[in-house]
């Protein structure tokens, strides 16, 4: 048994299989108080360090210093909630597509709080897109608009509900 596992471990190692996997630099967090920017992506913005950024993910919001946060790419989560006392926010995806597919968006605190599907204008042009799939619905004060890019170059992003998603206490701006 020893001979066949010095044999099948030099075989494994330098054919590029994983004998552990890897942690993903993915979880639930909470946006911080103080970020360092406004980009979703960068997980010194969030406690712990990590992004929110897969369908069992959920990303919280309380008070910060930020209060306007930006999806500058693809990001899949399963609920957004905004905390009691949560301070207003303003959380755009600009030429990318959030994708919520958990619960969905709870709001907890008496403060409006607002996603914007935006499109990206210029060289990069690309519709912003915000999609609830699967059961997810906003409850609680919430605003949604969809806005058109700069200069109407690179097309109007857009909100859309698929399977059993609902608006549920939604506000849109189209």
């Amino acid at each position: 048994m020893r001979k066949i596992c010095r044999l099948l471990l030099p075989l494994l190692c330098s054919s590029g299989i994983a004998l552990f996997p890897s942690q993903a630099n993915a979880g639930s967090a909470t946006w911080s108080s103080h970020p360092e920017n406004s980009d979703w992506s960068n997980p010194a913005n969030w406690m712990p360090q990590t992004i929110p950024d897969h369908q069992s993910d959920t990303a919280t919001f309380s008070t910060s210093d930020e209060r306007g946060v930006l999806l500058s790419e693809d990001t899949p989560i399963g609920s957004i909630v905004f905390a009691e006392g949560a301070s207003a926010f303003n959380i755009a995806a600009q030429g990318a597509a959030l994708e919520i597919s958990g619960a969905g968006i709870t709001n907890l605190s008496n403060t409006m709080q607002n996603l914007i599907a935006g499109a990206r204008g210029g060289r990069s042009a690309g519709a912003g897109l915000i999609r609830f799939t699967g059961y997810a619905t906003i409850t609680g004060p919430v605003t949604i608009t969809d806005q058109p890019s700069p200069n109407n170059v690179g097309g109007y992003g857009m909100t859309i509900f698929l399977h059993h998603a609902n608006a549920g206490d939604g506000h849109f701006v189209n």
